[in-house]
């Protein structure tokens, strides 16, 4: 389970927890890793992740370092603010039918604009895993933003928001458009639209369930024995 908020020595301890993980996979082998978040409720404090220890993470997720794990995202409970980045490092989604994913920038100072930097820092995570759309995290971290899943001339279904989507309009190869969130209006991404947007691989309830849908036998929490780097016999 991933302590909410995410402090900089929860980040670190993850961190410390997954390169473990890592040196002790066998060779030419990966380890899948699950990271739940808000089980049984324990959400609340989701809000209240810092940008630079959710960044810390993210990027440690992502890095060659950690190439030998495959870090699986489990969302019970509402997770926003910062606490949403790491997710989006993540390589799979599985999402509880409560699970929701909201508004990134509930906890800045100034919530109705976005911060460049931090929007590109949320950009350049997603687009190492591609599993979020770009639209969909420029929405996420901008709630000026509107957001439509978008059906063009040809069959092609794209996620527009902001001036993409404005053009997109004025181009007239929109043939319908699902709206998701209108401008000034945080969005909010519960289960069924994660299904939707092909975002989240399936919907479970429990542990035992998102081990089936991984095709793994049993899902073990982290020994101490593993996350000190002792040896096991």
């Amino acid at each position: 389970d991933v302590p909410l908020p995410i402090d900089s020595k929860t980040a670190l301890g993850l961190i410390g927890q997954l390169e473990n993980l890592a040196d002790a996979a066998p060779n030419h082998q990966r380890v899948t890793v699950v990271l739940r978040y808000g089980a049984d409720g324990q959400a609340e404090d989701s809000a209240a992740t810092t940008f630079e220890d959710a960044l810390r993470l993210a990027r440690a997720i992502t890095s060659a370092r950690l190439q030998r794990v495959k870090v699986v995202s489990f969302v019970q409970g509402v997770i926003e603010g910062h606490s949403t980045l790491p997710i989006l490092a993540s390589e799979t989604l599985i999402v509880g039918s409560n699970g929701v994913i909201a508004d990134a920038s509930v906890a800045e100072p100034d919530g109705s604009k976005a911060d460049p930097t931090i929007t590109l820092a949320y950009l350049a995570i997603a687009e190492q895993r591609r599993l979020f759309p770009a639209a969909i995290v420029s929405a996420l971290v901008d709630p000026n933003l509107e957001l439509a899943q978008v059906s063009k001339l040809g069959g092609d279904q794209v996620f527009a928001a902001g001036e993409e989507l404005d053009s997109l309009r004025q181009s007239g190869q929109v043939l319908d458009e699902s709206g998701w969130s209108p401008a000034g209006v945080p969005l909010r991404l519960n289960a069924k639209r994660l299904r939707t947007a092909q975002i989240a691989s399936n919907i479970a309830d429990t542990l035992e369930q998102a081990a089936e849908i991984l095709d793994l036998a049993e899902i073990h929490p982290v020994s101490e024995s593993v996350v000190s780097g002792q040896a096991e016999g």
